[in-house]
């Protein structure tokens, strides 16, 4: 992927943002400029409701303390300019995109930080930073197709909760019911909740337990673990090698033009559930289409697979898909392969997040 592509969504965006405010902390002298000016900034600009507490500290020189004000658009452009840039290691884009990953939110205005990204100055003040990750050897594999050798299905244990179950018997059934759960809750919004602002279903993945998986990384485990959108934060992951049939027919989503040409082929018209969330979540206003996924299915694909590249290009965009309709790709998690066939697991492996350690990581425990 290039430069213009990291900078074209929403996630993309967010992922340069960190990048260069992860490198400002590294190279500030004690006060870091732009990281305050972010978080101030973006502060003021989320969505209504969002409350933070900020502490100021006083000393002999400033017993009264104010908190700063926001910045401008050009101020903070300024601020990103004068960042000396890198590429970031393997373990740094880990961090990155799971940080970009999880502060994902569909149903929502886009957090303040997000919006700031987008603001034209700004925009072009990352382009640098997008060129470093983007040149980054361990960006490499974002754009790569579903990797068939080594695909790994990961849930979060939550606690007091029984371990989840992993792989799928059942997913003719689950495909079927799925479909008839939206087609329910479309007639639902027509009719009891029209023209209300009500909050439902923001996603637009295959049926709930299917399963998903994801590539396993050297030395990092299961990409599943990393990158999650809407997650419970759950200190342990169960994980396990997935059994795949022999040579699937996998569909690639690499970018806006895949996930639109999907609903265009197989169209799911769930206007009046998704109008107030989508609507929320990208400003636009009009028909939703999502793809019919007991259709997808039926025409012989066995599975979805979504790039990284595809993610950070695609996720949260209102995409055109008809004169009157268009999509969003929400609730998918960077390459993320969704099985829409039978798929079974293998030993299972549990991981967990070191909180102690300076940077996010995880480790292998013995299962109890």
């Amino acid at each position: 992927m290039n430069t213009v592509d990291l900078l074209i969504g929403p996630r993309g965006r967010r992922l340069c943002l960190e990048w260069v405010r992860r490198l400002s902390a590294e190279q500030a002298r004690g006060h870091d400029a732009l990281g305050e000016a972010l978080v101030i900034t973006g502060n003021a600009m989320d969505p209504q409701g969002t409350s933070w507490i900020f502490a100021v500290k006083e000393s002999a020189d400033d017993p009264e303390p104010e908190l700063p004000s926001p910045s401008s658009a050009g101020e903070i452009a300024d601020l990103i300019s004068g960042i000396r840039l890198r590429s970031p290691t393997e373990r740094e884009i880990l961090q990155l995109l799971s940080g970009t990953t999880g502060s994902a939110v569909y149903w929502q205005p886009l957090w303040g930080e997000d919006r700031l990204a987008a603001a034209d100055p700004i925009r072009r003040a990352l382009e640098p930073a997008a060129k470093a990750i983007a040149g980054s050897p361990a960006a490499a594999w974002w754009d790569c197709p579903n990797d068939r050798v080594t695909q790994w299905t990961t849930a979060e244990i939550l606690p007091d909760e029984p371990l989840p179950a992993l792989g799928t018997d059942n997913s003719g059934a689950l495909l079927s019911a799925g479909r008839q759960e939206s087609i329910e809750e479309e007639q639902r919004f027509r009719t009891e909740y029209d023209g209300e602002d009500v909050s439902g279903v923001w996603t637009s993945t295959p049926a709930y337990r299917l399963t998903s998986s994801t590539r396993y990384l050297p030395d990092a485990g299961p990409a599943g673990m990393w990158f999650k959108e809407d997650a419970f934060g759950a200190d342990r992951t169960l994980t396990a090698p997935l059994l795949a049939p022999t040579g699937p027919r996998v569909l690639e989503i690499d970018g806006p033009d895949d996930w639109a040409g999907l609903c265009a082929a197989f169209p799911l018209d769930v206007t009046a559930s998704r109008r107030y969330v989508w609507g929320e979540a990208t400003g636009r206003t009009g028909g939703w289409l999502m793809p019919d996924w007991v259709a997808v299915a039926d025409s012989g694909i066995d599975a979805v697979h979504l790039t990284v590249a595809g993610y950070l290009t695609t996720a949260g965009r209102a995409l055109p898909v008809t004169a009157t309709h268009s999509t969003v790709l929400a609730g998918w998690d960077p390459d993320a392969t969704f099985w829409l066939v039978d798929v079974a697991a293998g030993d299972p492996v549990v991981w967990e997040m070191d909180r102690e350690s300076e940077d996010l990581t995880y480790h292998r425990v013995t299962m109890e």
